[in-house]
């Protein structure tokens, strides 16, 4: 069977993203008419991404009104690594030369990058082999609506992991969209999930590299990372 490869499905999936960027404030009403929906992970990651970040429930204490702040995220952090240690990161993360947040699976991250370079780095464990999907999203603006943020992989070897699946389904672009407002004052949608990557992983551990084509624009980011298996028959 024919199979594009890889270079090919990213370049495919980002044409498909710009075309829909550059048309994106026709996409509500002109895609919404054909009845696209979510499906599986797509709808699972969308759902979870839309989750308030924080969530305010007020009690009354004795006479007094209290307001409780309950967040519904893990904040992530993100650093740099040498580039001399990423061969073997590995081993520098056991002798404790690098030390790196973990990211976690089925959890609404909140994803900061204080360093301000464009590649900062984070850990990522799995317990099964299967093919693991990155969402992102942000709060998009006309100030960062352009920004791109792509996710690349090294095994405990420190050889690159290939991109599984990176390509957006028409009906999710369609089906979950993000308004911003523009300098004038008018509104325009565009793709909530801004970088989507599947990954088929064994057991163990990976170095997760996050690149911000412009991080003095962006310095913080909403991930999700889901198991095919477990989401596919939702």
């Amino acid at each position: 069977m024919f199979r594009l490869n890889n270079n090919w499905l990213y370049l495919f999936s980002l044409l498909m993203l710009a075309g829909l960027l550059g048309c994106s404030k026709f996409l509500p009403e002109e895609f919404q008419e054909r009845g696209y929906e979510l499906l599986g992970l797509d709808r699972t990651a969308v759902d979870e991404l839309k989750t308030p970040l924080v969530v305010y429930d007020t009690v009354v204490v004795q006479g007094d009104t209290v307001v409780n702040e309950k967040k519904e995220y893990v904040s992530i952090v993100t650093d740099t690594v040498g580039s001399a240690l990423l061969d073997n990161w590995s081993s520098a993360l056991d002798s404790g030369f690098i030390s790196l947040d973990t990211l976690l699976l089925d959890t609404l991250l909140l994803v900061v990058n204080p360093t301000g370079a464009d590649s900062s780095y984070s850990l990522v464990f799995v317990e099964e082999e299967d093919v693991y999907y990155f969402y992102v999203t942000w709060d998009v603006t006309e100030v960062n609506k352009d920004v791109y943020v792509d996710i690349g992989l090294r095994d405990s070897q420190g050889a690159s992991v290939f991109v599984y699946d990176n390509i957006y389904d028409v009906g999710m672009m369609a089906s979950a969209t993000a308004t911003y407002y523009t300098g004038s004052g008018g509104e325009v949608s565009a793709p909530m999930i801004r970088t989507k990557a599947g990954y088929k992983l064994r057991e163990g551990g990976y170095l997760v590299r996050f690149f911000i084509s412009e991080p003095a624009k962006l310095d913080t980011f909403r991930m999700v990372i889901l198991g095919e298996s477990k989401y596919q028959e939702r």
